[in-house]
């Protein structure tokens, strides 16, 4: 069994998307509010579970490996899955956010 057990856990999945996002593990970590060491570290984890590098760190910044290109559309479609559905009467005016429930008499 590797380090992270045997499942994925978002919140390293959200960090890749981020440090993909900026390019950049110091503004990715700011975004993040975490340390950047502490970043870095979470995402060889990830890329020890992956059993791959996703991204090439560079004294320019960061850029992703071919398999980062490949999980990033991955990784934001999990990250979308994750978050569920939306109710689609919560976007209309004066709509309630969750479905009422009438009594009847039995």
């Amino acid at each position: 069994m590797n380090d992270l057990g045997r499942d994925l856990e978002l919140r390293l999945v959200r960090y890749f998307t981020v440090v993909a996002e900026h390019q950049h593990f110091g503004r990715a970590a700011a975004d993040l509010h975490v340390a950047q060491p502490a970043l870095s570290r979470q995402i060889q984890r990830l890329e020890k579970y992956l059993g791959t590098r996703l991204l090439d760190r560079t004294s320019q910044g960061t850029r992703l490996t071919p398999a980062g290109r490949t999980f990033l559309p991955r990784a934001q479609a999990l990250l979308q899955a994750a978050r569920g559905p939306k109710w689609p009467c919560a976007s209309k005016p004066g709509a309630s956010a969750s479905p009422s429930v009438t009594s009847k008499t039995w």
